[in-house]
């Protein structure tokens, strides 16, 4: 079956043309508009020279810009890699020799970085990320098969080889499935999220989503009064966000108490939530549910648990872990006993014999269409971070945890 994860977003365009697709900082586009401003970025990346299956390394900040151009490189088939953009020099270099792009979009002042990262100065072709042609030709999206690499993201980490993960369409697709059922709430009222890969699905859903109108890095400067000014501009009734995303919005809410805004969800991720910054976020926003989802660069999702569950567990629990609940539908979890270093397994029942009882601390790993399967050039990551079987595969996480007699998932380290 051949397919291109793009084609989430042109069937949405389908029943929602006319409404606001996302709102940043300093516009707003519809779904119409959207995508029209996504055919002419086609046409000026194929003028280019970008085609099928060429990697192209974008650094363009959270905005309505980057997700032109985002979908404009899933429509030409053409595969975006993307790094942390604290990411130091030696990194970015270290990143560039494993990606090995062809093409890098950007603006001028990322532009002038490659003045000073030979990694940068080694990718051939220099796309300006705010041209776009005036006139363009309508094209189809290029389909391709399911397990053709979709998108390469850098996880987190500062030493060895640069960990590259490769998302396929299929794999995708199933990340969209596995995460709408916690981003569904209302289509009708606008969604806020700091998390890009939450605003790729919200387009795939219809859903119309405001970026928050602060730097996405530097979220410790956050002036909590223009984000307050944006939910009550837009009636936003959700917002994704890191925990301390959050944090900073009760802080404010504590110091305003007068400041009303009516947020019914929170969906924090990211990072770990523990029990004592759930209560002060659900104390500051009773009316508002919390869930917290955990997973990693490569299975997003894991589980998921409300605040309010993870405020009120046990009293026998506490201490014992921290309560990440139930896993999600589409994954499924593992605890096994902690080895260094490769595992090297042939049959489930190979790992059937590793595998821990209920309340027994080992390792978490998982599984599903959802996670991430490869590393790009990294043959040591490969061997560390996977068991590779007959009929299947399971990620490591490198969290240690256990699952209780109800079935949440606990971490312990």
């Amino acid at each position: 079956m051949n397919y291109n994860i793009v084609n989430l977003f042109y069937n949405a365009v389908k029943t929602n043309a006319d409404r606001i697709a996302i709102i940043d900082k300093t516009a707003s586009i519809t779904y119409s508009h959207l995508q029209g401003n996504i055919e002419k970025t086609v046409t000026y990346l194929k003028l280019k020279g970008i085609g099928k299956e060429d990697k192209v390394l974008v650094f363009v900040p959270m905005s309505i810009r980057l997700y032109e151009v985002l979908l404009a490189v899933f429509h030409i088939g053409a595969i975006p890699v993307f790094l942390d953009e604290w990411s130091s020099i030696k990194r970015i270099n270290e990143a560039c020799k494993v990606a090995e792009c062809k093409a890098m979009v950007c603006n001028w002042k990322v532009r002038l970085l490659s003045y000073i990262s030979k990694g940068l100065r080694s990718i051939p072709i220099y796309i300006n990320s705010n041209n776009k042609p005036i006139t363009y030709e309508k094209t189809d999206s290029t389909q391709v098969a399911m397990d053709t690499t979709a998108l390469i993201t850098f996880s987190t980490g500062s030493t060895g080889i640069p960990k590259a993960a490769l998302r396929t369409h299929g794999q995708l697709k199933a990340q969209f499935e596995a995460l709408k059922d916690y981003l569904i709430l209302n289509n009708e009222k606008p969604d806020m999220t700091s998390l890009p890969i939450v605003l790729l699905i919200n387009l795939g859903l219809g859903k119309t989503t405001v970026i928050p109108d602060t730097n996405l890095r530097k979220l410790e400067k956050m002036n909590a009064s223009k984000i307050y000014k944006q939910l009550n501009k837009y009636n936003v009734k959700s917002i994704s966000a890191s925990p301390f995303f959050l944090e900073k919005l009760a802080v404010y809410k504590k110091e305003n108490p007068n400041n009303i805004i009516t947020i019914e969800r929170f969906i924090s991720g990211g990072a770990p939530v523990y029990p004592t910054l759930a209560k002060y976020i659900t104390n500051a926003f009773p009316n508002t549910e919390m869930k917290i989802v955990y997973g990693s660069t490569e299975a997003e999702p894991i589980s998921s648990v409300l605040a309010s569950e993870l405020i009120n567990q046990s009293k026998e629990r506490v201490g014992q872990g921290l309560l990440v609940g139930k896993p999600n539908k589409a994954t499924v979890v593992k605890i096994i006993e902690i080895y260094n270093g490769k595992i090297d397994l042939k049959e489930e029942k190979d790992l059937e014999a590793i595998t821990l009882p209920n309340n027994k601390i080992g390792e978490i790993i998982v599984s599903g269409k959802h996670v991430q399967k490869h590393y790009l050039n990294n043959d040591k990551a490969e061997s560390e971070n996977k068991i590779y079987l007959e009929e299947n595969f399971w990620h490591r996480t490198g969290d240690s945890g256990f699952m209780d007699n109800a079935g949440n998932l606990f971490l312990t380290g």
